[in-house]
């Protein structure tokens, strides 16, 4: 979990420790819930990510300035001094201020009520909203949408362009060989910049990780509590 929210507010998508952090990140998340879902690698019907924005329902909060050790106790010493570069240590402090968390779910199920995407969203300092998604069926792609809600129970969504990062199994797969154990391939993570409304659909591959990052325009807590 710990592992999974640092990533929300990670910047650089070319840097390799980006990478090992991600690796990480995916290898947990996939491993939490891995769910084997019948069904072909195209995305099924769109699903839907409701995310509850009301600025009195902040499930909690954090400075990275204080809470650099909540990503650490998960790595070795060895990945430790991968992910921790100063270029990573100077992007989390850049970003430093009160990040608020909020609570969201996704209806995507498979038939026996397993949940195959989780979210996670995150408000942060520079008014930019953090949302990942984490597609834990590792046969098949899922498409969804994503509502805000506020404390008038007025319907948002990101607006304008958002960055839009993706890494799973089309860019990362580890080959068990023993002594000659390999990833193959060993890409970094895929990020593009896409224009978002409220019909916008996101399509999560097969087995990955996704963070969506940007504005939400006409939400009650765009003036931060």
């Amino acid at each position: 979990m710990r592992v999974r929210l640092f990533l929300l507010h990670l910047h650089s998508t070319k840097n390799k420790a980006t990478t090992v952090a991600m690796v990480v990140a995916l290898s947990i998340a996939v491993r939490a819930g891995r769910v084997q879902a019948d069904g072909m690698d195209e995305p099924s019907s769109t699903g839907l990510v409701r995310i509850d924005a009301n600025p009195a329902h902040i499930i909690n909060s954090f400075d990275p300035d204080s809470a650099l050790g909540s990503s650490i106790d998960v790595l070795s010493r060895m990945d430790i001094d991968k992910v921790f570069t100063p270029h990573i240590i100077q992007e989390v402090q850049h970003r430093s201020g009160v990040h608020r968390m909020f609570s969201s779910s996704t209806n995507i199920k498979d038939d026996a009520g397993n949940v195959l995407v989780t979210s996670y969203t995150v408000l942060r300092p520079d008014g930019n909203w953090s949302v990942m998604l984490v597609n834990r069926d590792e046969n098949s792609a899922h498409s969804l949408k994503i509502t805000f809600v506020d404390a008038n129970t007025h319907e948002a969504s990101f607006s304008g362009p958002i960055t839009f990062v993706t890494f799973g199994s089309e860019q990362y797969v580890w080959v068990n060989d023993g002594p000659n154990s390999h990833p193959d391939p060993a890409n970094a993570p895929i990020a593009t910049t896409i224009p978002a409304t409220f019909n916008t659909v996101f399509a999560l591959p097969k087995a990955s990780i996704s963070v969506l990052r940007g504005k939400v325009a006409g939400l009650a807590t765009a003036e931060r509590p």
